[in-house]
Protein backbone atom coordinates (compact mmCIF):
# COMPACT_ATOMS: atom_id res chain seq x y z
CA UNK A 1 0.00 0.00 0.00
CA UNK A 2 1.23 3.50 -1.05
CA UNK A 3 0.26 6.70 0.36
CA UNK A 4 0.88 10.28 0.05
CA UNK A 5 1.77 12.31 2.89
CA UNK A 6 -1.63 13.88 2.91
CA UNK A 7 -3.31 10.82 3.22
CA UNK A 8 -1.27 9.77 5.66
CA UNK A 9 -2.38 12.92 7.83
CA UNK A 10 -6.15 12.23 6.79
CA UNK A 11 -5.43 8.72 8.44
CA UNK A 12 -4.01 9.87 11.65
CA UNK A 13 -5.95 13.39 11.47
CA UNK A 14 -3.04 15.31 12.41
CA UNK A 15 -1.49 18.71 9.81
CA UNK A 16 0.71 17.14 7.01
CA UNK A 17 3.65 18.91 8.18
CA UNK A 18 3.09 16.75 11.35
CA UNK A 19 4.00 13.85 8.88
CA UNK A 20 6.60 15.55 7.06
CA UNK A 21 8.61 16.12 10.01
CA UNK A 22 7.70 12.34 11.01
CA UNK A 23 9.37 11.15 8.16
CA UNK A 24 12.04 13.92 8.01
CA UNK A 25 13.49 11.95 10.87
CA UNK A 26 12.74 8.12 9.86
CA UNK A 27 14.86 9.14 7.09
CA UNK A 28 17.75 11.25 9.10
CA UNK A 29 17.92 8.56 11.99
CA UNK A 30 17.69 5.87 9.64
CA UNK A 31 15.35 3.74 10.60
CA UNK A 32 14.22 3.10 7.12
CA UNK A 33 15.68 3.44 3.89
CA UNK A 34 13.97 5.99 1.97
CA UNK A 35 14.75 4.33 -1.71
CA UNK A 36 13.05 1.41 -0.28
CA UNK A 37 10.14 3.03 1.47
CA UNK A 38 9.16 5.74 -1.06
CA UNK A 39 8.63 6.61 -4.58
CA UNK A 40 7.44 9.15 -6.71
CA UNK A 41 4.51 8.34 -9.27
CA UNK A 42 3.30 10.33 -11.90
CA UNK A 43 -0.36 11.62 -11.12
CA UNK A 44 -2.44 13.38 -14.24
CA UNK A 45 -5.37 15.75 -13.17
CA UNK A 46 -7.28 18.07 -14.84
CA UNK A 47 -6.71 21.76 -13.99
CA UNK A 48 -8.97 23.61 -15.64
CA UNK A 49 -9.19 22.75 -19.74
CA UNK A 50 -5.65 21.10 -19.32
CA UNK A 51 -4.33 18.05 -18.22
CA UNK A 52 -1.49 18.54 -15.63
CA UNK A 53 1.31 15.74 -14.97
CA UNK A 54 3.08 15.85 -11.55
CA UNK A 55 5.15 13.68 -10.07
CA UNK A 56 3.90 13.13 -6.63
CA UNK A 57 6.13 10.86 -3.35
CA UNK A 58 4.49 8.28 -2.10
CA UNK A 59 5.52 6.37 1.14
CA UNK A 60 5.44 2.39 1.46
CA UNK A 61 3.44 0.64 4.12
CA UNK A 62 6.82 0.23 6.29
CA UNK A 63 6.34 4.53 6.83
CA UNK A 64 2.85 3.28 9.40
CA UNK A 65 4.70 0.63 11.04
CA UNK A 66 7.85 1.79 12.01
CA UNK A 67 6.12 5.50 12.83
CA UNK A 68 7.64 6.63 16.40
CA UNK A 69 9.63 3.44 16.77
CA UNK A 70 13.76 3.33 16.80
CA UNK A 71 16.37 -0.02 17.23
CA UNK A 72 17.51 -0.86 20.85
CA UNK A 73 20.44 0.73 19.81
CA UNK A 74 19.55 3.79 18.82
CA UNK A 75 17.41 4.50 21.87
CA UNK A 76 20.52 3.55 23.72
CA UNK A 77 22.41 6.20 21.93
CA UNK A 78 19.55 8.63 22.87
CA UNK A 79 19.31 8.09 26.39
CA UNK A 80 23.40 8.28 27.09
CA UNK A 81 23.88 11.24 24.69
CA UNK A 82 21.19 13.20 27.00
CA UNK A 83 22.22 11.38 30.32
CA UNK A 84 26.05 12.88 29.20
CA UNK A 85 24.18 16.53 28.55
CA UNK A 86 22.24 16.53 31.84
CA UNK A 87 25.30 15.06 33.85
CA UNK A 88 27.31 18.14 32.28
CA UNK A 89 24.83 20.48 33.97
CA UNK A 90 24.73 18.85 36.49
CA UNK A 91 28.13 19.09 37.50
CA UNK A 92 28.37 22.78 36.84
CA UNK A 93 25.36 23.35 39.72
CA UNK A 94 27.20 20.55 41.98
CA UNK A 95 28.32 21.90 45.77
CA UNK A 96 29.91 19.95 47.81
CA UNK A 97 29.05 20.04 51.82
CA UNK A 98 32.59 21.53 51.96
CA UNK A 99 31.75 24.11 49.76
CA UNK A 100 28.34 24.65 51.23
CA UNK A 101 30.30 25.11 54.95
CA UNK A 102 32.37 27.34 53.67
CA UNK A 103 29.32 30.04 51.93
CA UNK A 104 28.16 29.25 55.42
CA UNK A 105 30.99 30.57 57.23
CA UNK A 106 31.83 33.97 54.92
Amino acid sequence: MWLTQKAISELYNVDRTVITKHIQNIYSELELNENSTSAKFALVQNEGNREVKRNVQYYDLDILKNAGKISHEIACDKALTEFEKYRVKQDKLYKSDFDLLLEEME
